[in-house]
């Protein structure tokens, strides 16, 4: 924060926030107390008020409800993202496949199965990972031999590769499985309800 009011206007943003503010109980530490108060502090913005330094906080978590009580208070604006749609999802792995050739996929196969088994953004970044992987592996087979090169003969070599297929996909949706179900969704949307907005 510190640096956030020095190059103001500024953006904290703060991934899994939860893992800084869960509810406090009797079992928490000194330290996670303390650095609690120092966060709430900062959140309120107990600068002086009268400054044109303008420092916003952002945060995102997968458990709002394991959010301490007064942290929540210091977030009134609270929005759910849901998961991505059959749309965002082909644009996602768009992006997860630049420089590839994928002419040769169904992405709306794919983005269909994808929603069908409840895909996050980074569990179609792993498919694709994963349908990349299937691909190098099969024009590359002896690619274990190359751990073995020096690394001025390592440079000399370069990947096969060939465009991206539906059975690189398929394959990779064997591998990949979220950890989110019907019921997770249907949580979230509840404390959506309740305390979005």
């Amino acid at each position: 924060y510190e640096v956030a009011r020095e190059e103001a206007p500024s953006i904290v943003f703060m991934d899994e926030i939860d893992a800084l503010t869960t509810k406090r109980s009797g079992e928490q530490s000194e330290a996670s107390r303390r650095m609690l108060s120092t966060l709430l502090t900062e959140l309120d913005g107990f600068q002086d008020k009268g400054s044109d330094i303008l420092v916003l906080t952002l945060a995102a978590t997968n458990t709002p409800w394991d959010l301490d009580e007064a942290v929540l208070s210091r977030f009134p604006r609270r929005i759910y993202v849901p998961l991505p749609d059959k749309k965002a999802t082909k644009e996602i792995i768009k992006i997860n496949t630049r420089g590839l050739d994928i002419s040769r996929l169904d992405l709306d196969a794919i983005a269909e199965e994808s929603v069908k088994r409840l895909y996050s953004g980074r569990d179609l970044k792993n498919l694709c990972q994963q349908a990349i992987w299937n691909m190098i592996r099969e024009e590359n087979p002896d690619l274990h031999k190359l751990a073995e090169l020096p690394f001025h003969e390592l440079r000399k070599r370069s990947l096969r590769t060939r465009p991206l297929e539906m059975r690189d996909f398929e394959e990779a949706f064997k591998k990949i499985k979220s950890p989110l179900t019907k019921r997770d969704i249907e949580r979230y949307e509840r404390w959506a309800e309740e305390f979005g907005g």
